[in-house]
């Protein structure tokens, strides 16, 4: 019997036990889903009850069990209110990171003065601590988140750029000149990743300046990763019909083809049915 088969097979005890008691961790996010999918109002509160107790690893399992507790999310209002007291009691590091993380999965609840308060992790030294935060803030329009992700779009770790420059490209619909800004800044970003998501960012949005950036990343050969495709639907150019073409016939191509199909055909679909 598989591992996923005999966790079926635990009642709500057994799984908290082993998660909570087991010397290898290897299992814990297994107990975790299994957890999570037990949507019953006895499971939440033995979850939210361990939030509150003096032992990390045990805070740290309830945290993330209430993070993604049934879709569409059960309790929400009150995972995130127990989420904001855990803060603003804690600087355990891991604690902090883990429920700015956690948050991501419910920030539809986020207010401007939740917000305000998130922002003082905004310098944290710890990478972890910063990382969660951008992930916190996700999808979210307040005018502070957005000014947050903008710097840390900046940040001096690769991925947590990357994370940021994504959400200001393509987790949120606003246009303004200081997105713009913040995405033709990571256009010569040395982190290949968090390029390409600023190249999507400005072809979501029109920008003719992206134009040639993106014949570039198409026609060169710095692997970068289908996003430039879609980039490329999205931009929307039949300009781009031949050079797909040619990227086809190429003896030695630098896509797999079947992406560039996709892609061709796509787009041209795409702009046949703009002239009708």
């Amino acid at each position: 019997m598989s591992i996923m088969s005999r966790i079926k097979n635990y009642t709500d005890e057994q799984l908290f036990y082993k998660l909570l008691h087991n010397k290898t961790r290897r299992s814990d996010w297994n107990y975790i889903r299994e957890l999570r999918s037990r949507t019953t109002k006895s499971v939440y509160e033995q979850a939210m009850a361990l939030t509150y107790q003096d032992n990390q690893r045990v805070v740290l399992a309830g945290i993330n069990i209430l993070a993604q507790f049934g879709f569409p999310r059960l309790f929400q209002p009150r995972t995130m209110n127990r989420y904001f007291q855990i803060l603003k009691n804690t600087e355990d590091w891991y604690i902090v990171s883990t429920t700015l993380v956690s948050i991501s999965h419910n920030n539809k609840l986020l207010t401007d003065e939740r917000v305000q308060f998130l922002s003082r992790y905004r310098k944290s030294r710890s990478v972890e601590i910063r990382s969660g935060l951008q992930h916190a803030l996700s999808c979210c329009d307040h005018d502070l988140a957005i000014e947050i992700k903008i710097e840390l779009s900046a940040d001096k770790i690769d991925h947590i750029r990357d994370w940021a420059t994504f959400s200001l490209a393509s987790q949120t619909e606003l246009d303004t000149s200081a997105i713009r800004q913040a995405l033709w800044a990571r256009t010569t970003d040395p982190y290949l990743m968090a390029r390409d998501e600023a190249l999507m960012g400005l072809a979501i949005r029109k920008d003719p300046g992206v134009k040639p950036l993106l014949v570039q990343a198409l026609t060169s050969n710095e692997n970068h990763d289908s996003i430039i495709l879609e980039a490329i639907e999205v931009f929307n150019d039949p300009d781009f019909i031949p050079l797909l073409e040619q990227q086809i016939i190429a003896p030695d191509p630098l896509w797999p083809k079947d992406w560039v199909q996709g892609t061709l055909e796509r787009l041209k679909e795409t702009i046949q049915s703009e002239k009708l």
